[in-house]
């Protein structure tokens, strides 16, 4: 429970958190106070009390904190999630107090985005990225909502494929350094992405029956390409050659 303390010409409320921690705040008129105590109660007993202390951290500086607890991200994508949230994030919301980040605010942003003509693919990105941020603050109670939540979104834009006929593949090989010609025919016939083409090993060919194990992926992580890696999240698989066909363009 919450009750006022008359001190002087001001009202204090004073209660302790789900912590158990003794909290307070001062107003300068009583009805504000029990309006504040009232609302704190109801917060309490609903289970969806946050601190408002610690709710008015800036985006940025509680971003910063959440930051270092990321560790479920390979390198590749965690370096994409930085840039996101330093290039669109932080301009946008940094010096914002958690608290004051509301569902319309997000709304607003991501309409400007589009006005901007950024891409779908980067709104989509940069949003997820508040919501990442803001679901953490609502882990640590320090807000009661996620805000980035229900926001309406720009849907993917998907291109037309285009393929390359079996003779321009030809064509294609022929024109490449024999260095790399495996290479190439391997990705228009084995349906390998670039980084498992990048990282693959010598040891993962298995001339003898055709095969090709993907175990390994090279990327680029702020501009640095590290030695190829097991992939983590991925259990290694086998990529049978199949019969010529179409090579994606």
């Amino acid at each position: 429970m919450a009750y006022i303390e008359k001190r002087g010409r001001r009202w204090r409320v004073r209660w302790r958190d789900p912590d158990g921690d003794l909290q307070g705040r001062t107003f300068t008129r009583e009805d504000e106070a029990k309006r504040f105590r009232a609302r704190v109660e109801g917060d309490l007993a609903s289970g969806g009390y946050v601190d408002p202390e610690r709710a008015r951290t800036t985006v940025a500086g509680f971003a910063a904190t959440w930051r270092e607890s990321v560790v479920d991200l390979r390198p590749s994508t965690l370096a994409r999630l930085d840039a996101t949230v330093n290039t669109h994030v932080l301009p946008e919301f940094g010096r914002w107090p958690l608290a004051a980040v509301g569902n319309a605010d997000v709304r607003a942003w991501v309409a400007g985005m589009r006005a901007a003509g950024l891409s779908a693919s980067s709104v989509r990105k940069a949003v997820f990225a508040l919501r990442r941020i803001l679901a953490a603050a609502v882990a640590d109670r320090r807000l009661a909502v996620n805000t980035a939540e229900n926001v309406p979104l720009p849907g993917e834009e998907h291109g037309e494929q285009r393929f390359l006929t079996p003779d321009e593949v030809a064509t294609l090989v022929a024109a490449m350094p024999p260095r790399y010609r495996a290479l190439v025919l391997l990705a228009c016939y084995g349906g390998l992405r670039f980084g498992e083409l990048a990282g693959l090993r010598r040891a993962r060919v298995d001339l003898v029956r055709g095969r090709v194990t993907v175990a390994e992926t090279l990327v680029e992580v702020s501009g640095h390409l590290p030695r190829a890696a097991q992939d983590p999240q991925r259990a290694p698989r086998r990529a049978d050659p199949p019969q010529r066909d179409r090579c994606a363009r």
